[in-house]
Order: C-alpha cells, then sequence, then structure tokens
C-alpha cells in the first residue's frame, strides 16, 4: 500500500507564487520561484541593517548546497539524499520528503549584493544579505 501526502494548500501555494512574482517586479521585494516538489521552509527576515534568510535542511550536508548570485537573483540548490532500507527491510510509512530543491529569491533593489554571507549550522542555512548604505537610515542632527 503506498501513502500520498494530500496537500490542500497547493493550489492556494501557487496562487500565492504567482502573485509574489507578478508584484514583486514592481514592488522590489523578495520574490521566489520554486523549480521542485520538495522545497525547504525558509523565513525571510528584514532587519535595519539587513536582510536575513533562513532554510531548514535538516538531513542535508551542506557540501550538498550551492548558493548563486546572477544579477538580483540568488538560487539555492541542494540535494537532499534518500536512505534505502536494508534489503531485508522494507517501508511502511515514509513521509520524508527527498531528492533536488532549488529556491530562487528576487533580491530588493536596497539589498547589498556584494556583502552576502552564508552559514550552515544544524541544519539551518543562514544567509546575510546587508541593505546598500544609501538604504540604511540615517539621524540627522538639528544645528
Amino acid at each position: 500500500m503506498t501513502l500520498v501526502k494530500w496537500n490542500p494548500y497547493r493550489t492556494l501555494n501557487n496562487l500565492e507564487k504567482e502573485l509574489n512574482h507578478f508584484l514583486g517586479d514592481y514592488t522590489g521585494s523578495f520574490n521566489h520561484e520554486n523549480k521542485s516538489d520538495w522545497q525547504p521552509s525558509t523565513q525571510i527576515v528584514e532587519k535595519k541593517n539587513a536582510f536575513d534568510v533562513a532554510l531548514e535542511l535538516p538531513g542535508v550536508n551542506k557540501e550538498d548546497v550551492t548558493i548563486n548570485l546572477k544579477g538580483d537573483v540568488l538560487t539555492i540548490q541542494g540535494e537532499k539524499k534518500s536512505e534505502k532500507p536494508a534489503e531485508q527491510e522494507k517501508y511502511d510509512i515514509c513521509e520524508r520528503q527527498f531528492g533536488s530543491f532549488a529556491r530562487s529569491f528576487t533580491l530588493p533593489k536596497t539589498a547589498d549584493p556584494t556583502g552576502i554571507q552564508a552559514a550552515f549550522n544544524n541544519g539551518i542555512l543562514s544567509i546575510t544579505i546587508p541593505k546598500a548604505e544609501q538604504a540604511q537610515p540615517k539621524n540627522i542632527k538639528i544645528q
């Protein structure tokens, strides 16, 4: 018997992706394109001086992840390799997801792509994208 996981939100996720793609060009905000069925959970936080991107990649080795910047598009690709049961064993249930993934994000115009840094710790890929100097708020003294 095969267990197929039903995702009632797949249509809404596709609609969100299309809206982000359409609106992202006008707002300059992060928009993303999914290139496979398995997508790591992602969190993007805008801070005063930077954007912090975090991807959950449990079971993925950092050697199996690549980060590429082309123009203003940041792409994270990788693979979570499948574990096969021993010959005399079989899965009764396997809800874990394996395979290749790719996430692409269009950087906002306020981002400074020259200072991007990445770290991988405990299955979390953290990417820090600094904001451009002119995008950061400045205090003006009154004379």
